[in-house]
């Protein structure tokens, strides 16, 4: 990243999984991140926290697409760890989307 580039990220601290990380984003995604954690009720912190638990992507790139998406749908389907690894989903986070789009017909290549 460049150096102009990082000077625009606002660097902001948390404890994720017992662990200190920092996340750089826009200032920007940081509002809008804060706007949905006061409207879920829940501190940047628990969002945050939320978020890093569901991710299937890096930290800074979950956040910026749950804020992108207003914070209704996942980016990419969550990869399972391997039993006794990893937290328990949480139901509220992401809620159940079907996909949408027209279904393969008869001629379309795909079975």
């Amino acid at each position: 990243m460049s150096e102009a580039a990082e000077r625009h990220l606002r660097k902001r601290s948390f404890q994720l999984a017992g662990h200190r990380t920092s996340v750089a984003l826009e200032p920007e995604f940081w509002a809008a991140l804060e706007g949905l954690a006061a409207a879920r009720g829940q501190s940047l912190a628990g969002l945050v926290t939320a978020v890093d638990r569901e991710r299937a992507q890096p930290l800074a790139s979950a956040l910026r697409v749950f804020a992108l998406n207003g914070g209704a749908a996942r980016s990419a389907p969550r990869v399972q760890p391997p039993p006794g690894m990893g937290h328990p989903p949480d139901p509220g986070l992401y809620p159940q989307v079907e996909p949408t789009g027209p279904k393969p017909g008869p001629g379309s290549g795909e079975k």
